[in-house]
């Protein structure tokens, strides 16, 4: 499978995994892993996800990660 290269293979990817975790599984490591994206596609990205990320059942442990926080109106 090739890597995602446009931004809806990129969200589509994302939601993919965190629907596949666990509750108990930390997802903050899902979210930083879009730091390798060109920087215009993870910021259309980091938008997105802003959209969805919301409404995921986090653990009371899991938290969005800091960098992500200021993209998620």
């Amino acid at each position: 499978m090739a890597h995602p290269v446009t931004l809806l293979e990129c969200i589509q990817c994302m939601q993919y995994i965190l629907q596949l975790q666990p509750p108990s599984v930390e997802r903050r490591c899902v979210l930083d892993a879009v730091t390798w994206l060109p920087s215009p596609l993870a910021a259309a990205l980091r938008k997105e996800v802003g959209v969805w990320v919301g409404r995921l059942q986090y653990d009371a442990s899991t938290k969005v990660p800091d960098a992500w926080l200021a993209h998620i109106a």
